[in-house]
């Protein structure tokens, strides 16, 4: 549960570190080009180890310039390590505590904003030009809810599916506020493909669907093969 951002003049930024060091560090190495030490920016959207066990590994192998914190530290006793080690003044990073509204310019008309920041974490929208990337990396049906009825969630290219789309993790009226054209999903071993879809009700699925419909979003072969078939498992 990782997101490396990367921008044309070579700047990065990662959202969350996934539960192993190990496994972070080995997909860092893939990802980033030879002589790559620096983080521009490391947020933690997420408290739950899920999310950050994998950060403490990056101290000993780049130079990390910004730390975003988001929700609660004392949840875990994992976030409340990384923040000691953030804090520790012989690495002087710069540490923020996340606030809704605030955006970070990534150069090359690049920026990555706060939709949302709440005790469970943040909600994340990256914006490059024409393009945007919604993350509700830890989000509720709920919230998810309430964030769409107060029109706090703008239309996207890209929706990031929150907790690997699982039981009661979004919103009919969430997915639709987004307006998505791509929906990425983590799949994970024993899961169900976009649980979250499927656990809607017929009448709410049924009018998500007829919204994507009606605004055009549902141009995309895949898109529309992921509500085919869960409109299949409704029956």
């Amino acid at each position: 549960d990782s997101i490396l951002i990367e921008t044309p003049s070579g700047r990065y930024a990662l959202i969350d570190g996934g539960r192993s060091p190990g496994k972070l560090a080995e997909s860092l190495g893939r990802a980033l080009p030879a002589g790559a030490h620096t983080l521009d920016l490391v947020v933690t959207a997420s408290p739950d180890i899920d999310g950050l066990g994998g950060l403490p590994g990056l101290f000993d192998r780049y130079t990390i310039r910004r730390v975003l914190l988001a929700g609660d530290p004392a949840r875990t006793a994992a976030y409340r390590e990384w923040v000691e080690g953030v804090a520790s003044p012989s690495r002087s990073i710069l540490m923020l505590t996340a606030e809704t509204g605030q955006a970070f310019d990534l150069g090359n008309g690049i920026t990555l904003t706060v939709v949302a920041a709440l005790p469970t974490g943040a909600i994340l929208r990256l914006e490059d030009g024409n393009s945007s990337f919604l993350f509700p990396v830890v989000l509720d049906a709920v919230t998810a809810n309430e964030l769409a009825t107060a029109r706090r969630i703008a239309p996207a290219t890209v929706l990031l599916a929150p907790s690997h789309a699982g039981k009661d993790s979004v919103s009919a009226g969430f997915v639709a506020a987004a307006l998505a054209a791509w929906f990425l999903h983590q799949v994970e071993a024993g899961e169900r493909p976009w649980q979250c879809l499927i656990d809607l009700t017929e009448d709410t699925f049924a009018a998500l669907v007829a919204t994507l419909r009606q605004e055009g979003v549902m141009r995309n072969d895949d898109v529309t093969l992921v509500l085919g078939w869960a409109a299949d498992e409704h029956g």
